[in-house]
């Protein structure tokens, strides 16, 4: 310890170790957040895909893609669309995802693993404005490719890295503070990422590359981001939300929402940095151990994230570079000497805002007041309202039975009884590792056999939908399957939902069930209970629905066939809230409170609806129960901002 705190004071300027005394640093862990990132548990077969990799799937000639001429011919944006479209390797373009991928291989253009050749975005030429007779002049680089938008017309944006050009011999370079962070991909695995620690920056950014290579999630997002000069906006290509943490403060978790653009700078540092000046701070806790050597960043902090990465209380080792104290460790960074002999050096430079693309902010304003107009009904639409309405049936009981509405036409889907067998057993051997996991999952299956939601065929079916389980923070389900309806064999095989139709969107907007839900004084919120397993299929389209499952831990796998609407099937949020409006139609009239809180205050499967008094709030109540019930339906998740509904 006294040898560290020697190291420290020896690297702090005289002023500093005469006027002020070097506090001893106190590394406070911050306690762990709540908010626990949901987990989902996939199940993968353990052997491959059996497909004749040997064929060219753009032609089907006998060789790889990256030999095929036509692959060749199309654009960069067209070779990306047709790798993703046919569920390509976008490594080595096999035929299997990039997870499974063995080559180890890299781009001839710019040496990254994440991507083939053929599919390099080129950077676009650049025109560089240099004054001679400035010293400090502007140049503003465009490395981005062109963006295609969501209606898929290209445009053109400047990319938003500056530097400054410097004309005289300065023999010193900027040190960009630097850390290797971890984040969380999709499996929850913290994989190390490159981060520069950017306070002039509004935003937090995450690199195309990255997110590739983490397989996050990313959704769609209309943000620009502006640098120095308030240039031309550049258009995101996504934003994703991470999980980041550190070897150093493992329980600090910092959740960061990352604006995805194609790199975030240069490889850094950008001019060849002393080995003295890394022996000068070997000795610390390094957040970059090699901070001292070029390489790919990856990640920009941002000021949304700057303050909580700070360590308490403040550290701080004064000098040319600094070194900061933060949750990642030590990071370096300031005016360093360098051995550059070059004229002009260039600095790249940050200071970034984000804002909202003018065209999509002027059609919100107006949107606001727009009177809405009826649209045209997607055909598809008109023939599913119409199968429903023919083909739905009512049982003693109440409940209904509904038929699948499929594409018209003949179709054939693959044999994937192997592929659902082994996902099974790879799916119970992943959940063993964890007992109280795999408990409720067999739960929540032997709960589908008790109340007779799947049962037993004695007909065995070519098509067997693979499943895998999600955990989910809920007071009354931990674990839900979801049956996977959308599994393909391989690129050129169909799926069940390949062949059936989605159905009309019936569901209201939030919005307007929110400002109505505000009107009332008394308020009554409630849950359906199993709302899809309440809607019996057809017993002629059960052999659709057929699943593996090993009722005994020790015992033969057994095949079942599902009875009821599951997660996974494309038209099952269609025809399960079809279904109560149907039911509406067939019991409402006596039920006027009721009717109108399943049409028009029911979000997906929970009703929220306001009146104006306890005695009509009581009524609602009774309406609701005795309704849903005729359907077979039960509540439960009562909420209400007056007792004596809870009560009754």
């Amino acid at each position: 310890f006294v040898q560290d705190q020697v190291r420290i004071l020896e690297l702090a300027p005289d002023a500093y170790k005469t006027s002020e005394k070097l506090n001893k640093p106190k590394y406070m862990e911050k306690p762990p957040k709540t908010f626990q990132p949901k987990t989902t548990l996939m199940a993968t077969a353990d052997s491959k895909t059996k497909t004749d990799s040997s064929r060219c799937p753009k032609c089907l000639g006998p060789h790889k893609l990256y030999h095929c001429t036509d692959f060749k011919k199309l654009s960069v944006s067209d070779r990306h669309a047709f790798v993703k479209q046919n569920h390509l390797c976008y490594g080595c373009l096999g035929s299997h995802v990039r997870s499974q991928c063995r080559s180890t291989s890299s781009c001839n253009e710019c040496q990254a693993s994440t991507h083939h050749s053929l599919l390099h975005f080129p950077p676009r030429s650049s025109q560089n404005a240099h004054e001679n007779n400035n010293n400090n002049s502007t140049v503003l680089h465009n490395p981005l490719p062109h963006v295609e938008t969501r209606n898929n017309t290209p445009t053109t944006h400047l990319a938003v890295t500056c530097n400054s050009v410097n004309s005289s011999n300065a023999r010193k370079g900027v040190l960009l503070c630097t850390a290797i962070i971890h984040i969380n991909d999709k499996n929850g695995i913290p994989r190390p990422v490159k981060a520069i620690l950017d306070n002039g920056s509004q935003i937090s950014l995450i690199s195309e590359s990255c997110v590739q290579k983490l397989g996050l999630p990313r959704k769609h997002s209309t943000l620009g981001v502006v640098g120095v000069s308030n240039s031309q906006p550049i258009h995101v290509r996504g934003t994703v939300n991470c999980s980041i943490t550190s070897t150093r403060s493992p329980n600090n978790v910092l959740y960061a929402n990352a604006q995805i653009l194609s790199q975030i700078s240069a490889p850094q540092p950008n001019f060849p940095v002393d080995e003295k000046i890394y022996r000068k701070f070997k000795h610390l806790s390094l957040a970059d151990p090699s901070f001292h050597k070029r390489s790919v960043v990856e990640f920009l902090l941002g000021a949304d994230l700057y303050n909580s990465i700070l360590s308490e209380p403040y550290d701080f080792i004064n000098g040319q570079p600094a070194a900061i104290n933060t949750m990642f460790g030590w990071v370096i960074g300031g005016p360093v000497p360098s051995d550059r002999t070059e004229t002009h050096e260039s600095v790249p430079t940050a200071l970034l805002t984000c804002c909202e693309q003018l065209d999509c902010s002027i059609r919100k304003f107006w949107e606001i007041e727009e009177v809405r107009v009826p649209h045209p009904e997607d055909p598809d639409d008109i023939f599913c309202e119409k199968h429903f309405s023919e083909t739905h049936s009512r049982e003693e009981s109440g409940r209904y039975t509904v038929k699948l509405p499929f594409i018209p036409g003949k179709f054939t889907l693959p044999n994937t009884r192997n592929f659902a067998r082994k996902s099974l057993v790879s799916l119970e051997n992943r959940l063993k590792r964890q007992p109280a996991v795999f408990e409720e999952y067999r739960r929540y299956m032997e709960e589908f056999i008790e109340l007779g939601h799947m049962t037993p065929t004695p007909h065995p079916a070519d098509y067997v939908i693979p499943h895998h389980c999600v955990l989910k923070d809920s007071t009354t389900t931990k674990v839900r399957t979801v049956f996977n309806a959308s599994f393909r064999l391989d690129s050129a095989s169909t799926s069940l939902n390949d062949v059936l139709l989605r159905g009309p969107k019936l569901q209201k907007d939030i919005c307007d069930i929110l400002t109505n839900f505000r009107l009332g004084s008394v308020v009554v919120c409630c849950d359906l209970r199993q709302m899809y397993r309440q809607v019996n299929v057809h017993p002629s389209e059960r052999q659709y629905q057929h699943l593996f499952y090993r009722p005994q831990i020790d015992g033969e796998i057994v095949e079942y066939e599902l009875n009821t609407l599951v997660f996974g099937v494309k038209p099952s949020a269609f025809l399960a809230q079809r279904t109560l409006v149907q039911l509406v139609q067939d019991e409402g009239e006596r039920y006027p409170l009721a009717s109108d809180a399943i049409l028009n205050q029911t979000f997906v499967d929970n009703v929220c609806q306001s009146v104006d008094s306890i005695e009509l709030a009581a009524t609602l109540q009774r309406e609701l129960i005795e309704l849903f019930g005729l359907g077979g339906f039960t509540l439960r998740k009562w909420a209400s901002n007056y007792q004596e509904i809870l009560d009754m």
